[in-house]
């Protein structure tokens, strides 16, 4: 029942008002009676006692008590446990309608002010239990793990917490259902959110077409021509290269935050970077972490991340390591149990085991591709200049002398790019510039042609393909030619 606490309350005090009026309404005043009552006896070879009938008690007037004579206390009524359903349903203009009221006569109409209070309370009783935002949602399917995910964040962890599910159960929904819900709460108007660059237009559109809660983004023009009337705005989504910029990170410090959201907060796990100093800096009130490896190397990591959602829950970071870190072995915790507890009351992590949730099918195929003969024949020279030079090279030369080999692997245009470059910067013979240009002259290489023909099949499908090299991305998206795919940076 909405409010249920409160009308409870209201509806027990209520029952007892009426119970005690009744009570003085119905209760007998007793008539003196001076004569001695009959003892009724009865003979042995009777079966059964009289039985003596009970006339209901008669009203009378009240009458003054004898004195010696006390005043029998009428028996009290029965009480019975009674469920009554109550439903509140209120007009949605209802609120402003209570504003115009209180606004047009002052402060002289008290009636409309103590509506317009009550109308507040009303909204504030509502609990976490029943998540306002579900029926806004579109084009969401919710699981029963989000939900219960989303009603921790507000009720247990009160809206500082480290998002850790699994890649592909959907924290960012569990994000924009907390945003939503503070949103429709009233609890939240400024919010910003830092991602990696290559997400930012992803974020601002499932914010939009998902939560219908539109942000500015660091792409806006805006942001060039006038930074301090950009961060300015109540809703905005960056990227984290974008905001750390010391011009950019000044404004961003001055800036009251109710809601702050990090994706992919793994680049907040070392606190020397400018990274974590700028999310420490920030003013906010709510703060959600999401990332599904929030230790990569070391516990310290952790250590990190939970020093910027509760502040202050660690003395000294020698202080975490003596108490959670084994020596010698980073990754490996001293005490599980107690690192377990702890973690409870800063991280909500769901996996697939779980949760068990029957996602789509994933299908994985190994297609093993043959080289031209003059791709290989490229290939092989290449790995003999690249076998002379690291004899004689020094340890950064041979750092790029690998960065070749890994470039002739992707396309021809990543190899001789990555050749013109090593060319440049080292002196070479003339082997070498023979070879950049016999790569500058390849044609398409069999790895893009089997990428070209994957693309065209089906062309109303949505594809996206992960790349190692940026420059792979920019050679491989004429090869596709129309259809629905994206060429992502890995």
């Amino acid at each position: 029942m909405p409010c249920g606490w409160a009308l409870l309350s209201w509806y027990r005090d209520w029952l007892r008002k009426i119970e005690r009026a009744e009570q003085r309404r119905t209760a007998p005043v007793p008539k003196p009676d001076k004569s001695p009552r009959p003892v009724g006896r009865h003979r042995p070879d009777e079966k059964t006692p009289p039985v003596a009938t009970a006339r209901a008690p008669v009203r009378q007037p009240a009458a003054a008590v004898p004195a010696g004579e006390a005043l029998v206390a009428p028996p009290p009524l029965l009480r019975y446990a009674s469920e009554v359903p109550f439903a509140l349903h209120l007009p949605e203009a209802l609120a402003e309608t209570l504003t115009a009221a209180h606004d047009s006569n002052g402060c002289q109409d008290l009636g409309a002010f103590r509506l317009r209070y009550e109308w507040t309370h009303l909204g504030l009783l509502q609990g976490f239990d029943e998540l306002l935002c579900l029926p806004t949602l579109h084009g969401v399917d919710t699981y029963w793990y989000q939900i219960e995910a989303v009603r921790k964040v507000l009720k247990q962890f009160r809206g500082r917490v480290l998002l850790a599910d699994e890649v592909g159960l959907g924290k960012t929904i569990e994000a924009g259902m907390v945003l939503k819900e503070y949103l429709l709460r009233g609890m939240v108007e400024r919010v910003l959110i830092l991602t990696p660059a290559t997400l930012v237009g992803q974020w601002q559109e499932e914010m939009t077409t998902k939560f219908d809660v539109p942000f500015a983004t660091s792409y806006d023009a805006l942001l060039r021509q006038d930074p301090p009337a950009f961060w300015a705005q109540p809703r905005v989504i960056a990227s984290l290269a974008t905001a750390r910029r010391p011009d950019h990170h000044a404004i961003l410090v001055q800036q009251p935050y109710d809601l702050v959201i990090v994706d992919e907060a793994q680049h907040l796990k070392n606190r020397t970077t400018v990274n974590w100093k700028l999310v420490d800096a920030l003013q906010k009130r709510f703060l959600l972490l999401l990332s599904a490896t929030p230790v990569q190397n070391s516990l310290v990591e952790l250590y990190n991340l939970l020093t910027l959602l509760k502040p202050g829950i660690f003395k000294t970071e020698k202080a975490f390591r003596a108490s959670y870190m084994m020596s010698g072995k980073p990754r490996l915790p001293a005490n599980r149990d107690r690192l377990r507890d702890l973690m409870r009351d800063v991280m909500i992590r769901n996996t697939r085991a779980l949760v068990d949730i029957h996602l789509p099918l994933r299908h994985a195929t190994t297609l093993r591709l043959e080289p031209t003969a003059e791709e290989a024949a490229c290939y092989q020279e290449l790995s003999r200049l690249v076998q002379e030079a690291h004899h004689r090279g020094s340890t950064q030369q041979r750092l790029a002398l690998h960065h070749l080999l890994s470039a002739a692997g992707s396309t021809t245009a990543t190899a001789a790019a990555a050749l013109r470059r090593y060319i440049d910067a080292n002196h070479v013979d003339a082997a070498w510039h023979t070879l950049h240009a016999r790569y500058a002259a390849l044609p398409q290489t069999g790895k893009e042609q089997a990428l070209s023909t994957l693309l065209q099949r089906n062309p109303d499908e949505k594809k996206i393909v992960f790349v190692h090299h940026p420059r792979h991305a920019g050679a491989a998206g004429p090869l596709a030619g129309p259809g629905r795919h994206a060429l992502c940076p890995v």
